[in-house]
């Protein structure tokens, strides 16, 4: 006897196994006995051979957390189709046990992907528990000898579902997670393995921030690369990484310049994951970006004895922050370089005909880690004077200036 069991619903389809001929064969070629080939060699489809009956495929629908299972026996010249279907992202758990052969299983995808064997003997049962995303697979059993076999499936969904449509890896067909919130975290789950080699997610920072991303509840092991926007994607360049595998959690925290990112998670091996992202706002950098040489410096004005303050980031994205400013008559210039995240070098340089970069009038070299400020003032005559910020890696600023 052949049984479909499960703790839903239960029936029994009568199976038969014997040394029979096989089916009709091409041509009035006769079969060979006791196989599922003809005297041509032409080989029948386990539909077509008489040795196969009872090992039709059979469909166990929807897989969930109730234990479903198929029961019977299976000849050596035959296969056993069984098709399943996951609803969302979850831990299929196959369990395998034959009575006196050795009996493999293999787990396909609809497009023929394999993501998964299973083997069990006489002497050891076999389980597998493949992480897979949503959609439909076939488990194909054989045997290498005349075996009877018992076979139970059920499947733990992840509770962070994947959206639809899934992420893919394009930039055309990222999921948009949107404005990263700095009150809580945004939160996305997902899949990535063999039938999905990346989810790539855009996200904006609507303001120069610390970024935070986590990569958790990881099953196996998911790795994430942070790239910033542009026309093609430089994956192999990126500004942070994470690997993470489990049962450890991952966190990274960076400095990050307003504007577009792309996360990209790939799979060391089939696995979900689940991804957060949130900023703290740092202080915003003026609507007209410091530009990156002397000619495009952000020209400040006159400096007055009323302070003035400018956030900013400078790094990966922004290699370079100049500052113009001007003096009218001479006075004693106070400087702050304060609440920088990351590294930055601030140098102060006097305009001249020829800038000397090697030898500043000034020079901070200010770290987060030896608490992330420096101060001083120095007399200047009067004229024009730049600021020019450098970062270590990347990094958030505010440079404060003002006379006396």
């Amino acid at each position: 006897m052949s049984a479909v069991w499960s703790l839903r619903a239960s029936y029994v389809v009568p199976v038969l196994f014997a040394a029979a001929a096989c089916g009709p064969c091409p041509d009035g070629m006769q079969p060979v006995e006791g196989t599922c080939g003809c005297m041509d060699g032409t080989e029948l489809d386990s539909s077509e051979c008489d040795l196969c009956e009872g090992a039709e495929p059979v469909s166990l629908e929807q897989l969930d957390e109730e234990l479903i299972g198929v029961r019977g026996s299976l000849h050596p010249q035959c296969k056993r189709e069984v098709t399943f279907r996951v609803g969302q992202t979850a831990e299929v758990i196959a369990n395998l046990e034959s009575d006196d052969g050795r009996l493999s299983g293999v787990i396909e995808s609809a497009d023929g992907t394999q993501v998964g064997t299973v083997s069990a003997s006489a002497d050891a049962d076999g389980q597998l528990r493949p992480v897979l995303e949503r959609g439909d697979y076939v488990l194909v059993l054989s045997t290498q000898g005349q075996t009877r076999y018992d076979l139970t499936l059920r499947a733990e969904d992840f509770t962070e579902a994947e959206p639809a449509p899934e992420p893919g890896g394009e930039k055309s067909s990222a999921h948009d997670l949107g404005v990263v919130p700095s009150d809580e975290a945004s939160v996305l789950g997902g899949y990535v393995g063999p039938t999905d080699d990346e989810d790539l997610v855009r996200l904006e920072v609507e303001q120069n921030s610390m970024l935070t991303l986590g990569v958790r509840e990881v099953s196996a092991r998911v790795v994430l690369h942070m790239l910033p926007d542009a026309a093609i994607l430089e994956r192999d360049a990126p500004l942070t990484m994470l690997d993470v595998r489990s049962p450890d959690d991952g966190l990274v925290s960076l400095a990050a310049e307003r504007g577009t990112y792309f996360i990209s998670l790939t799979p060391g091996a089939a696995s979900y994951y689940e991804l957060r992202a949130s900023v703290e706002p740092y202080l915003a950098e003026p609507e007209q970006d410091p530009g990156e040489d002397w000619e495009d410096a952000l020209d400040i004005g006159a400096l007055g004895t009323s302070r003035v303050d400018f956030g900013g980031y400078v790094g990966r994205t922004d290699a370079l922050d100049f500052y113009r400013f001007d003096i009218e008559q001479n006075a004693t210039l106070t400087y702050t370089v304060d609440d920088v995240e990351g590294r930055v070098l601030a140098q102060l340089y006097e305009d001249a005909v020829q800038i000397n970069r090697a030898d500043p009038l000034r020079q901070l070299d200010v770290r987060a880690a030896d608490g992330g400020a420096q101060t001083g003032s120095l007399d200047l005559a009067a004229g024009t004077y730049f600021f020019v910020i450098t970062p270590t890696g990347n990094a958030l600023y505010t440079l404060s200036l003002s006379i006396e």
